[in-house]
């Protein structure tokens, strides 16, 4: 029992219009959103009613992939620390973390993998642990959603999609890769100063705010 206090959504308007999180008595429920902007393969619109339908809208964002796939991905990731508004919503979501609960606070995006793990690499960063500690963290996300991939790749069998291009989208898309994240940390130590200068310059994540976060959600010894 986590005793859940607080969701934090930080998915679009469009997203959240297809497929709202549920009402849930004594539990807040924050908006949070990342990227306002449909991002092929990453947000979602309203979901299809059949899931014939569901695969082929799900092939169009995949053929809509122009460069390599993985590519396309890691230059997502870019934008979630350089484009002013991901920023600021993530900024948002620090300081919401601020608010110790009774409880827990839930956050989320549609696969909780991308947003939700740049998210997770800012939390686990102010909270002091290593680069790779949070590699490996984020790497860990494989061994819960990887039964996924399986499934819809079986989907595209049954229902004739045979182009090579639309499954190596989904391997990307359907996976976290340490391409991505590793890029994240190469932008911030070439522009910011590394996550910290990140976090104190462009965050603005002040050094009494991280003491706060460390004393609400780290264990004493």
């Amino acid at each position: 029992d986590y005793n859940l206090k607080a969701i934090i959504d930080f998915r679009n308007d469009i997203e959240i219009s297809g497929e709202a999180d549920p009402e849930i008595k004594g539990v807040k429920y924050y908006k949070n959103t990342i990227l306002k902007e449909k991002a092929n393969g990453i947000t979602f619109p309203k979901r299809k009613e059949t899931e014939e339908e569901q695969v082929h809208e799900l092939v169009g964002y995949l053929k809509n992939l122009k460069d390599d796939p993985f590519k396309n991905v890691c230059k997502l990731y870019v934008k979630f620390i350089t484009k002013d508004q991901c920023i600021e919503s993530y900024r948002q979501f620090i300081k919401r973390l601020l608010v110790p609960l009774d409880g827990s606070y839930l956050y989320h995006c549609s696969a909780g993998k991308d947003r939700a793990g740049v998210a997770t690499l800012f939390v686990l960063a102010i909270l002091g642990y290593s680069k790779e500690t949070i590699i490996n963290d984020y790497l860990i996300t494989n061994d819960y959603i990887g039964g996924g991939y399986e499934i819809v790749l079986k989907k595209f069998d049954k229902y004739g999609i045979n182009e090579e291009q639309p499954r190596i989208a989904l391997k990307a898309l359907f996976s976290v890769d340490r391409r991505y994240i590793e890029r994240i940390y190469e932008v911030m130590d070439l522009d910011f100063g590394g996550i910290n200068g990140y976090i104190k310059n462009i965050l603005k994540i002040t050094p009494e705010e991280i003491t706060q976060l460390k004393e609400i959600y780290l264990e004493k010894n």
